[in-house]
This record gives C-alpha cells, sequence and structure tokens, in this order.
C-alpha cells in the first residue's frame, strides 16, 4: 500500500534533510489524527454532543465502555474528499477519505486484531462487502446507563458525497479509538518520526537498525506502539510487530525498535546496540544526559548504504528545554539554517575528550507553515487571537521563550505588541543612584554554577524609574574555587551601598574542613554573609509578584458601614494592629503604582535565560521542578526574599532614601543648587549613616536616565 500520509512543508523538509545532518530537531505543532463531519455526535456523559463542541479536556467513550479524555482536537479541513458510510444499525457517519478505521475478520480466533483501512481505500477495494472479513466492531453498544451490551456492526454501503467541513479528535485511550455516531462506531485518529524510515525506504534495507524513544513506558505505549499499529502503514509495508521485543521487523530484515528510557541509568541499557536511525519524541523530556549518551555512543553506521543519523521532536517546554533551546534554536530563532557545531565530548570508554564536528539543524514549525490548515481552515488564526497572548505565540509561533506550563507565564523578556507597554521585564543598563540599597545574592557551586546577582532597591518608583527593584548585575561560572570567585565579588562590589550579603544555606555546613564554605567566604570577601531563606514556595510567589505587570482586580469591601463598637472589641482583644486592619479595610484602595516591581538589565543573561524554563513540579505541585541550570532562579529567590527583608525591617532606613529622592526630584524641577544642598544637608544631619560626602558638582550634572525596553 502506497503511503499516503501527508507533512506540510516543513515536515517534507525535515524529512528530505541531507544525512550529512548528523542531529536535527522539528518543533512545533503535533501532526494531525483523521477526522469526522462536524455534525457527528458523540457520546459523552450527559449525552451526545457534535463533533465541533467537542472540546480538550471533555469526557467520550472507548469501545470498551470507559470513559477517557480528549487531549487534543485538529483544525477544521474544509477541502478533504468526504465519504458517506451507512451501517448496519442503520446509521451513518461522514468522514474524510483518510480517516482510519479498524476492521476485524470474523475468522480471526482469540482476540481480534483487526487491520487499520482508510475511508477511500474501503470505498475502492470494496472489501467491506465481504462481511467475513469486515466487521467494523465487535462488542461496542451502549446502553443508555452506559453499560456496554454486545453487538456487530456491517457496513452496508458507502459513498461518495459532498465535501463538507470536518475535524478530528486524540484521546487517550491506548488504542486512540473513541465511539462515535448515535450507533456508537468506534473510530479512530494517527507522524514524522515515525514516517521517516518508511519515507527514506530504510524498512527496505536487510541491515537496517532504528529505535524510538519516549521517556517511560506508557507514553511509549500510548503515543508511538499502538500509533504505529492503528496508522496501518507499517504492517502495509509488510511489518510484523513483536510485542515482546517492542519492534517492528520488515520481510527485508529490517528493524525498528521502541525504547524508553524512565532513569538516568536505563542508557546503559542499550550499550551493545548500534543504530543507524535514533529519534527522541518529545525529547525535551529527556535528560541532556541522557540524549547524548545515546546519540553519540549508539548511533553509528557500519554500511556505506545506510546513515547515522539523529531525528528529534517536540514542543516547547520540559526538563531540557534550556539544552535544546540553545544548541538547536538559539544560532537561528526561525530555524532552516545548518549549523557547524564543534563540541568537547569525552570517551565513554577511556574518558579521554575529543573535539567532534557535526551539522546539525533546527527545523521551525508554526501554525501558519501549514498549507493545508490554511486553505482548510482560513480563520484558525484570527481565532487564535481570542487566546491569551503568551499562548498565542507559543502555539501559532512555536515560541521557545514563552509557552504552555511555565511557573513564571508573565515573564517578557521582549513585549509582544498587543500587550500594555510595562509588559517586559528586561531593559537596557543604567548608572544606579549611589543611595540606593543594594543586596548581593550568591548560590555557590563548583561542578554546578556559582551564580551571583547585585539588586538595587528603588525607594521611590516614578515614571523614570518604575521598579521597585533592580537585578543590575550577576557573576556567573563553573568550576572556580571559592577563594577565586568571592575575591571576584569583592572587587565587583567596591565602591557600592551593599546593606546585605546573602548566600546559599548549604554553605553553611560542616563538610569536615577547619572551616565552613561560609566561613571561608568572608575571608576572601571580607565580610560576613547571612544565611539565605531558602524558602521554595514562598521565594517562587515571592518572584511572581514581583514579575506580574497585570493589575489586581479590585479589592472587596465589607458590606457593612464602619462600626465603632467593633473597633473598641477588635481593639480590646486584638491591639492596635488588629485595629488599624479593620481600619484599613474600609478605606478606598489606593492605584498599585508602577507594574512590574522587577526589571532586568539585559546583560544579566543567565538570570534571563533562566526564568522562561521553570516549569511546575509533577509531585510537589506549588514547587518548581528542579533542573540542571536552575541556579540563577534559587538565586533569584534568596535575593528577592532579601530586598523584601530588607523593606519589612528597614523602615527608617527607607524613609530616609525617599526624603532623598524626593530632595533630588525638587534639583530637577527647580535647578536650584543651593537648597538642594542645604535641604540635603539638613537630612545627612538628622540621621546617624551617612552613604556618601554632600558634594555640589556630584548632582550638578545629574542626568535624568530614561527607560529603554531591550
Amino acid at each position: 500500500m502506497p503511503i499516503t500520509w501527508k507533512p506540510t512543508a516543513r515536515q517534507e523538509v525535515f524529512l528530505s534533510l541531507p544525512d550529512t545532518i548528523f542531529e536535527a530537531l522539528y518543533g512545533g505543532q503535533a501532526g494531525g489524527g483523521k477526522a469526522l463531519d462536524l455534525n457527528t455526535p458523540i457520546l459523552t456523559p450527559i449525552g451526545f454532543k457534535r463533533l465541533e463542541d467537542i472540546h480538550v479536556n471533555d469526557i467520550v467513550f472507548h469501545p470498551s465502555g470507559v470513559p477517557i479524555k480528549v487531549l487534543a482536537e485538529s483544525s477544521i479541513e474544509s477541502n478533504e474528499p468526504c465519504y458517506e458510510l451507512h451501517f448496519s444499525n442503520n446509521t451513518k457517519i461522514i468522514a474524510g477519505s483518510s480517516h482510519i478505521w479498524k476492521v476485524f475478520d470474523t475468522r480471526e480466533l482469540g482476540l481480534p486484531i483487526g487491520k487499520l483501512l482508510n475511508t477511500e481505500t474501503l470505498f475502492n477495494s470494496q472489501i467491506y462487502k465481504n462481511r467475513e472479513v469486515a466487521r467494523i466492531n465487535y462488542s461496542t453498544k451502549i446502553s443508555q446507563n452506559f453499560q456496554q451490551t454486545s453487538d456487530n456492526i456491517y457496513i452496508d454501503e458507502i459513498k461518495r458525497c459532498a465535501t463538507v467541513p470536518i475535524k478530528c479528535i486524540q484521546v487517550n485511550s491506548l488504542d486512540g479509538m473513541y465511539l462515535a455516531g448515535e450507533g456508537l462506531i468506534p473510530t479512530h485518529n494517527s507522524e514524522v518520526l515515525l514516517q521517516l524510515p518508511l519515507i527514506r525506504e530504510f524498512h527496505q534495507h536487510p541491515s537496517f537498525k532504528g529505535i524510538i524513544f519516549r521517556r517511560t513506558l506508557p507514553e511509549l505505549e500510548r503515543e508511538i506502539i499502538l500509533r504505529s499499529q492503528s496508522d496501518g502503514y507499517y504492517k502495509a509495508c509488510g511489518g510484523d510487530y513483536q510485542d515482546q521485543k517492542k519492534r517492528w521487523r520488515f520481510p527485508s530484515g529490517a528493524i525498528l525498535q521502541f525504547g524508553h528510557l524512565e532513569h538516568e541509568s536505563d542508557v546503559k541499557i542499550y550499550d551493545t546496540a548500534q543504530y543507524n536511525y535514533m529519534a527522541f519524541d518529545e525529547c525535551t523530556s529527556f535528560t541532556a544526559f541522557q540524549y547524548e549518551y545515546l546519540a553519540y555512543s549508539r548511533c553509528r553506521s557500519s554500511n556505506q548504504n545506510l546513515p547515522s543519523i539523529v531525528r528529534s521532536g517536540t514542543n516547547p517546554g520540559g526538563i531540557s528545554h534550556n539544552y535544546f533551546r540553545k544548541r538547536f534554536v538559539e544560532p537561528c530563532r526561525e530555524g532552516g539554517k545548518i549549523i557547524n557545531e564543534v563540541r568537547s565530548i569525552e570517551d565513554l570508554i577511556t574518558h579521554v575528550k575529543r573535539e567532534i564536528k557535526k551539522k546539525i539543524i533546527f527545523i521551525k514549525s508554526k501554525a501558519s507553515d501549514n498549507d493545508y490548515l490554511m486553505k482548510a481552515d482560513p480563520g484558525y488564526l484570527d481565532r487564535m487571537q481570542n487566546l491569551p497572548a503568551a499562548e498565542r505565540i507559543a502555539k501559532a509561533e512555536g515560541d521557545w521563550w514563552i509557552y504552555s506550563g511555565q511557573v513564571f507565564d508573565d515573564f517578557r523578556e521582549n513585549r509582544i505588541p498587543s500587550e500594555p507597554e510595562n509588559a517586559c521585564h528586561v531593559i537596557d543598563s543604567f548608572p544606579i543612584p549611589y543611595f540606593w540599597p543594594r543586596i548581593l545574592s550568591i548560590d555557590w557551586g563548583y561542578a554546578a554554577m556559582t551564580h551571583a546577582m547585585w539588586w538595587a532597591i528603588n525607594p521611590l518608583p516614578t515614571k523614570e524609574f518604575p521598579a521597585k527593584i533592580y537585578a543590575y548585575r550577576e557573576y556567573a561560572s563553573k568550576g572556580e574555587k571559592m577563594s577565586s570567585w568571592a575575591g571576584k565579588l569583592k572587587n565587583l562590589s567596591l565602591g557600592e551601598d551593599i546593606r546585605n550579603v546573602v548566600l546559599d544555606p548549604s554553605a553553611f555546613g560542616h563538610r569536615g574542613d577547619e572551616k565552613t564554605l561560609a566561613e571561608q567566604f568572608a575571608d576572601s570577601f571580607g565580610r560576613e554573609a547571612q544565611r539565605a531563606d531558602n524558602d521554595r514556595s514562598g521565594g517562587k510567589v515571592l518572584l511572581q509578584e514581583y514579575l506580574r505587570w497585570k493589575p489586581n482586580g479590585p479589592r472587596l469591601l465589607p458590606t457593612g458601614s464602619y462600626d465603632h463598637n467593633i473597633a473598641l472589641r477588635i481593639r480590646r482583644t486584638q491591639g492596635e494592629e488588629g485595629l488599624k486592619l479593620y481600619e484599613k479595610s474600609f478605606l478606598v484602595e489606593e492605584d498599585e503604582g508602577f507594574l512590574p516591581k522587577l526589571l532586568i538589565f539585559k546583560e544579566c543573561k543567565e538570570l534571563i535565560n533562566c526564568i522562561p524554563l521553570c516549569i511546575y513540579d509533577k509531585d510537589k505541585v506549588e514547587d518548581v521542578a528542579e533542573f540542571k541550570g536552575d541556579d540563577p532562579y534559587d538565586n533569584a529567590r534568596y535575593g528577592l526574599k532579601a530586598c523584601q527583608y530588607f523593606l519589612n525591617t528597614s523602615n527608617a532606613v527607607a524613609l530616609e532614601e525617599v526624603q532623598r529622592v524626593e530632595i533630588l526630584n525638587k534639583l530637577k524641577e527647580t535647578g536650584n543648587q543651593t537648597n538642594f544642598y542645604m535641604s540635603m544637608s539638613a537630612l545627612e544631619s538628622r540621621t546617624s549613616k551617612s552613604n556618601a560626602p554632600i558634594s555640589r558638582r556630584r548632582f550638578a550634572g545629574h542626568r535624568n536616565f530614561r527607560r529603554k525596553i531591550a
């Protein structure tokens, strides 16, 4: 049977890449399935709904009677040839020509396996007329109380009909099947990594051996193995699936294996294997170690007629998002450019490092590239405009900097045109005013990254300096001794008003040395560091709050009026603080002022790259999942916590800084330096601390620094 699967233009590029390109990453939208008429009734727990009204997370039914969830829905197709199928239970369904049907041979013994045929093949072959070999289902009728009963259904007639709008849904059943139509007919959904060995005709070469990986066994079975079985292409090419070995064997002797790598150490299972073709589906779910270990040690060819190539597919997000983004996407965001990469790789046997040169490429997928989609549904992109901006860009453009599932989904390295002017966190640098209090936070490491961040606290946000906190400098290194980097941090901080230094709490533990790492840091830096607050949940929430650029909704006011007797009772039982809270609840809420509260200088690249990579932990749902390279995020928690503590406990100091800003602003308005000098001198005399000597010349040429969005 010829391969009738239709790749998009970008998929065609991916499939036809020359074998000289060792690694290729295809990133973007998932492939489509097979479609039915939008008016097809689909059984749900609350009765039948039109297919058009079935959406992601809705519940439908598997032929076994088990409720199953809709995982995805396709766009609407309007120009695929359609057929009207009439069934033996007096029902009918309109389906697209490529829709897959599972057909059973009544002569099969034991558990029926069935075969997959599309509508067009059924129509042209007329095989459906032989009821011995073309039973559509074998026990799929569900009564009104959703109890399964047995029934056999056959196709009575198939005829061409007028083309109608159609779509498909993907469900979370292992075989991808769900019930459609009032007669409850079982129907099925179908990809670039699976299709490549067939399209390149590797399956015809007796020495070919390939493997496709998913991270876990359930994902492998649900998304890869059963898709390879249900799509019908492998079987049509003569493939025989061997369940125990989880592989397809073709008449030529070629083998396509399926594998999973749930644990880091699972890579060792494949130490004696050799593959011409290696594919990682949803590659960002694998660790960088797993990917490189297998790609560089197990993908090779001893036959000059066969290549050794690694091909991967994924959508943005996942634990290795940063790794794949840095290697494949950052060199050319729009993709399509061959990258000549030189890497230092350690030999797995001798452990000697060697330099390897490889060609790699990123093929970007976005909705507008899909010619079939654009012709079939011209309004698709217009409808996506109704989605939240970040989700719209991630889905339509395959954006690797904004994607679904992010913990800090408000973060913007660059402003999205449709969003407010303040919806951006990365700015050009400017000289920090000398009197702003500063905090230094450090997350130390040796094999891991040492990351230091300098934070400046703005006493009085204004239009000119709108944020409360500025991350203005960072230092990052690996494999560097503390005595070295601590000295560098000291030099970078010279002349600055550092109010506090906070250090990763693990540095305060005794490790058998004479001094703790914190004590060693104090010796090299010349100042003791405080133990950083390692409240992971609180730090995450604080960072989310400081990144927020949308105003909160209005506060709910008490329904009644102020009651003096209640106030007296609260004062008596809860004291002055309780009374203040009660009285405050009746005040009109003030404007939030300037948002976001945190802005980051564009030179702080490690922090800027790290924030978008944070995703939620699947087990600790309120925490950020740990990942390689998360050190800047941990340090951001330490730094913001320290800044917030300073703001909460240093009221007198904060008041002094606010007064300084007000005096400086007055100078800008009037230009009267005499009044300015007198006011500053009076302020200094009232305070016990003086940050620097007052000089007329110091402020005579004060610049009116303007914020510039990076």
